[in-house]
C-alpha cells in the first residue's frame, strides 16, 4: 500500500508508554449509566467511544464480564495511559477487557496499538491468568481490538521481534495519506502478532472525517 507519497512512517507517532504512576481516577458513573436492566461489551464499548472522540489525553477504564466500567483513570497526558495494575481489579471486579484511547496525532490520526500496548496486555492477560483476554484502542478513526488466543501468550523477547519487523516493514515505503500510512502499519502489526496467535483487528468509524484529503 505504500508508494512514492512523501508520508513516511515512525515510531514517535505512536502512544507508546503505559504507566500507573499520577493515575486520576475518574467516576465511572457515565459509562454505566443506564445499565441497571443488563449490560453488554458493545455498549461499554460505545459509551466509551463518545466519552472519549473529543478528548486530547488518554483515558483507561476496565469492563468486567458482564459489560460494567470500572476504575477508569488518566495521567492527562497525551502518550501515556495511565493504568490501574490488573492485579488490584482482578479478585472482585472479573476484569474482562482492558480499554483506552489514542487521542489523534497532527495527521488526526491515533493508529493501531503499539509495543507497549502489547506487552501490557499479554501482562493483564497473566496476571488475571487469562481472564483478561481482549485490549481496544478508541481511536479518532475506529476502534483497535486485541485478542490474546490459547493458554501460552508469547514473551517479550518474541513480541520484541516480531514488531521490529513491523516497524522495519512499515517504515519501507513512503505514502501519499495518513490513511494509507496507519493502515499499512494495522496490516503488517496484525500479520506478526497472527504468528504469536494474536488477532488483531479494527472497525472504522464511518463519520471519522481526517484532517487532510485521503487517497
Amino acid at each position: 500500500m505504500g508508494g512514492r507519497g512523501s508520508i513516511s512512517f515512525s515510531v514517535q507517532m505512536l502512544h507508546d508508554s503505559r504507566t500507573n504512576r499520577k493515575m486520576i481516577y475518574l467516576p465511572v458513573a457515565r459509562l454505566n449509566a443506564g445499565n441497571a436492566g443488563g449490560a453488554s461489551e458493545e455498549m461499554a464499548l460505545d459509551k466509551f467511544r463518545e466519552f472519549a472522540k473529543d478528548k486530547k489525553y488518554e483515558y483507561h477504564v476496565w469492563i468486567d464480564d458482564q459489560g460494567f466500567a470500572h476504575d477508569m483513570t488518566t495521567s492527562k497526558n497525551r502518550n501515556s495511559v495511565a493504568v490501574t495494575r490488573s492485579s488490584d481489579v482482578s479478585t472482585a471486579k472479573n476484569p474482562k477487557n482492558s480499554l483506552h484511547n489514542h487521542p489523534p496525532n497532527k495527521d488526526g490520526y491515533g493508529g493501531s496499538f503499539s509495543f507497549a500496548d502489547i506487552t501490557g496486555s499479554i501482562a493483564d492477560y497473566r496476571t488475571t491468568k487469562g481472564q483478561t483476554n481482549t485490549s481496544y484502542a478508541n481511536a479518532p478513526e475506529g476502534m483497535y481490538k486485541l485478542r490474546i488466543n490459547g493458554h501460552n501468550p508469547p514473551s517479550q523477547k518474541q513480541v520484541a521481534k516480531a514488531y521490529k519487523n513491523v516497524v522495519s516493514q512499515t517504515s519501507k515505503a513512503k505514502y501519499y495519506s495518513p490513511k494509507r500510512m496507519w493502515e499499512e502499519y494495522n496490516n503488517n502489526l496484525s500479520k506478526e502478532m497472527k504468528k504469536l496467535n494474536i488477532d488483531v483487528s479494527f472497525e472504522r468509524d464511518k463519520s471519522f472525517k481526517p484532517k487532510r484529503k485521503d487517497k
